[in-house]
């Protein structure tokens, strides 16, 4: 609705699938320009992933007010090159900088793996 997302469900039957499918539904939203995605249940799986679990009152009023905002979806998925969305169109192959060490390491390396495998499922 708007520039808001809700996800319900993420099914998934491979291993880091579904951390695969949140990265590329993050990349997809963001440059359709959503102003936040809410994720449905708490689990902490999201939480390492960066959710935050928001208070109910400044929940509604956030998704009151993305609801209202517009969203680019439609553009983006028309600019598709040959008619065909690829997650390599959400994530191009990026290297880490030297400046990664500790957590930003192992995130920049979780990133590459991510850029990898969606390259090879071409979700």
């Amino acid at each position: 609705v708007g520039s808001s997302y809700t996800s319900f469900s993420g099914f998934h039957t491979a291993d880091n699938s579904g951390s695969i499918q949140m990265v590329l539904t993050a990349k997809l939203l963001e440059q359709a320009g959503f102003a936040w995605w809410d994720m449905g249940q708490d689990h902490a799986y999201k939480h390492a992933m960066g959710a935050d679990l928001l208070p109910r009152e400044q929940f509604i009023q956030r998704f009151r007010v993305a609801r209202e905002q517009p969203n680019a979806l439609k553009q983006v998925l028309e600019s598709a090159r040959d008619g065909r969305f690829s997650s390599a169109d959400l994530m191009p192959r990026t290297q880490p900088t030297p400046q990664a060490k500790g957590k930003s390491a192992a995130l920049a390396k979780g990133a590459e793996q991510a850029n990898d495998a969606a390259a090879a499922a071409d979700v």
